[in-house]
């Protein structure tokens, strides 16, 4: 019982450690992405004022 117990903490930790850097991982994505998306969208403006 006791070693399942263990068994089962480690499986919980790294499940809540893949979830952080997972997440981490996906906002580090989605602001990249962003910046990437703004950068194309507002260069076009700046070219016309210019």
């Amino acid at each position: 019982m006791n070693q399942a117990q263990t068994i089962a903490s480690l499986i919980n930790k790294r499940l809540i450690y893949i979830t952080i850097i997972s997440a981490f991982i996906a906002s580090f994505l989605s602001a990249a992405y962003t910046l990437v998306e703004f950068n194309f969208s507002i260069k076009p403006e700046l070219l016309k004022k210019s």
